[in-house]
């Protein structure tokens, strides 16, 4: 296998900034962000948002939350443990963003100990699976609209939505 050369790198950094925004300066402003510390003031609306989001979808249940996944034409329950909102990172956001209207982007982290699954007409769950399921998110994207507005993006797809009118709060941290 060849190998490319740091000339060969340089190259396609350069036209890649000459075609539009630098890629590589938006991972590292990603990485960065990453690491560096929300203020309070920021991150306290973003976790009460990710976590309005997220009460949508999830179903408290003694210690436990539960949501309702379909893949495939079949549903199952999904148990899962230890769910919480652990901590807000920056995100990074592009020129395209802010013409879109978008001021800021904070990345609301997910987490959860196990979960286990149950199909319906099954007597019983599946055994504990270590993290969280592949379909829910690791963060949730949380953006600052210009117009001052906190908001999930249209894009973020995760299980169906529970249906139950009584919100209930996720744990932070």
């Amino acid at each position: 296998m060849k190998r490319i050369g740091p000339c060969v790198c340089l190259l396609i950094a350069l036209a890649g900034s000459a075609l539009g925004e630098d890629l590589l300066q938006l991972g590292l402003k990603s990485t960065v962000g990453a690491f560096t510390p929300v203020p309070e003031e920021k991150s306290r609306p973003a976790l009460s948002t990710a976590d309005a989001v997220l009460g949508q979808y999830v179903k408290k249940s003694g210690e436990n939350h539960l949501c309702q996944h379909t893949a495939s034409l079949s549903s199952e329950w999904i148990e899962l443990n230890g769910l919480k909102l652990s901590r807000v990172t920056y995100g990074v956001v592009s020129e395209a963003d802010r013409a879109n209207g978008i001021q800021e982007r904070l990345n609301v982290l997910v987490e959860c100990g196990m979960h286990r699954r149950r199909k319906p007409g099954a007597s019983s769950w599946t055994p504990w699976v270590n993290g969280r399921p592949l379909f829910l998110p690791g963060a949730i994207p949380i953006e600052l609209t210009t117009s001052g507005r906190w908001m999930v993006p249209e894009s973020l797809n995760l299980c169906q939505k529970c249906g139950h009118a009584e919100a209930h709060r996720l744990p932070f941290r």
